[in-house]
């Protein structure tokens, strides 16, 4: 019975201990095609969120935006740091999809749509979560 008992506590404790060790989501940024586009320019647009110097992951998670009345669902998330860097502007390309990125300095980065404009019949958000996995390398 303690021989049960003990192999069911390791068990336990090795589950408790690799989901520790999991990066937790650090933010998740949702935006709207009608209010988020990019309208012409680069300030003041998309969902932000701050990001220090470190290894982070991009994942898109959700999407139901349609560009146009029956259309099928676009799973295109576009994201921007304000840096120079080789990964300043990059995509996501369908639900589940994720990019690593070095950030070098404090910046920040930004979730937004094209086209500028979104016509009347465009709708619909998509989301991208944000995990931090430690300092730069």
């Amino acid at each position: 019975m303690f021989y049960k008992v003990g192999l069911v506590m390791t068990a336990v404790v090795i589950v408790i201990a690799a989901f520790a060790q999991r990066p937790q989501p650090f933010a998740t940024l949702t935006a709207d095609v009608t209010v988020n586009s990019a309208k012409g320019g680069f300030a003041g647009f998309g969902k932000n969120a701050e990001l220090s110097p470190g290894i982070y992951t991009f994942r898109l998670i959700g999407s139901t935006v349609r560009y146009g009345e029956g259309q099928k669902i676009s799973e295109i998330a576009l994201l921007r740091m304000n840096i120079e860097t080789k990964d300043a502007y990059f995509t996501l390309n369908g639900i589940g999809d994720t990019k690593t990125v070095h950030v070098p300095v404090d910046c920040t980065l930004s979730l937004f749509f094209v086209p500028g404009e979104p016509t009347y019949d465009d709708s619909g958000t998509v989301t991208v979560e944000i995990k931090r996995h430690g300092p730069n390398p």
